[in-house]
C-alpha cells in the first residue's frame, strides 16, 4: 500500500487521527485494486501507472509474495514491529512534542537533575540535539520523559503523550482483560490528543 494508506485497514492519511476502527484491508480487496490499476494502465508505462496508483493508494508493487497464501490478509500477518511502531514512533512524535511545548534548555535541565541511580542512562547534552539514536536511547527517554516535563506543560498534554499504550501493546500475549487495558490507553490518547494540537506542535 502507498505509504499514505494503512496497510492493514482501509484508512488513508487524512483519518489516521480518527478513534474509529476502519475495517480491515482484506486480500480481495488489494488485489482488486491492482488488478484495476493494471487494466488502466500498463506497469511499464510508469509515468501514466504511477498516476492511476497514486488514485488507489498503492504503491506500484503488483506482484505479491502473499498472492498465493491461503486464507492469508494484510491485517493479519503484518503485525506492528517494536522498534518502529513504538519506540521510533514515541521518539519521532512523543519526543518531538515534550521538547517544543516544555522547550529544550527546560527539559534538558530537567534530565540533568535526575538523581542518579544503577542503570541510568545520563544524556550530558540533554535529548534535543541526539543523532542516530539507538532503540536503547529510545527506552531510557520513555522512562524519564513524563517525569521531566511534568509540571512545565498542561495536564491534558501530559496525559496524551504518555506511553501507557506503547507499554501494554508490546506484551509477548495478550487477555481478553490486557486487550480492554491496550484500547483504553489508546483511547485515552484520542480523548487527549487536542490537547498537543492546542499547543501548536
Amino acid at each position: 500500500m502507498s505509504p499514505k494508506a494503512s496497510p492493514v485497514t482501509t484508512t488513508t492519511s487524512k483519518n489516521f487521527g480518527n478513534p474509529y476502527q476502519h475495517p480491515p484491508c482484506m486480500a480481495m480487496t488489494m488485489l482488486t485494486a491492482i488488478h484495476t490499476a493494471c487494466s488502466k494502465s500498463s506497469p511499464t508505462d510508469y509515468k501514466n501507472f504511477l498516476k492511476v496508483i497514486k488514485s488507489l493508494q498503492l504503491n506500484g508493487i503488483i506482484k505479491l509474495f502473499w498472492k498465493t497464501w491461503p486464507l492469508s490478509d494484510p491485517s493479519q500477518f503484518f503485525t506492528p514491529e517494536v522498534l518502529h511502531h513504538f519506540h521510533c514512533m514515541f521518539w519521532h512524535h512523543n519526543v518531538k512534542w515534550c521538547i517544543e511545548v516544555a522547550g529544550a534548555t527546560e527539559l534538558y535541565f530537567r534530565f540533568s537533575i535526575l538523581q542518579t541511580l544503577v542503570g541510568y542512562h545520563v544524556f550530558n547534552e540533554g535529548i534535543s540535539k541526539l543523532k542516530q539514536v539507538t532503540g536503547h536511547d529510545h527506552r531510557s527517554v520513555q522512562h524519564y520523559i513524563i517525569g521531566a516535563v511534568a509540571g512545565s506543560v498542561p495536564c491534558k498534554f501530559l496525559t496524551a503523550v504518555c506511553v501507557n499504550f506503547h507499554y501494554l501493546a508490546q506484551a509477548p500475549s495478550f487477555t481478553t482483560q490486557s486487550i480492554e487495558r491496550v484500547a483504553s490507553a489508546l483511547n485515552e490518547f484520542h480523548d487527549h490528543k487536542e490537547a498537543v494540537v492546542q499547543q501548536g506542535v
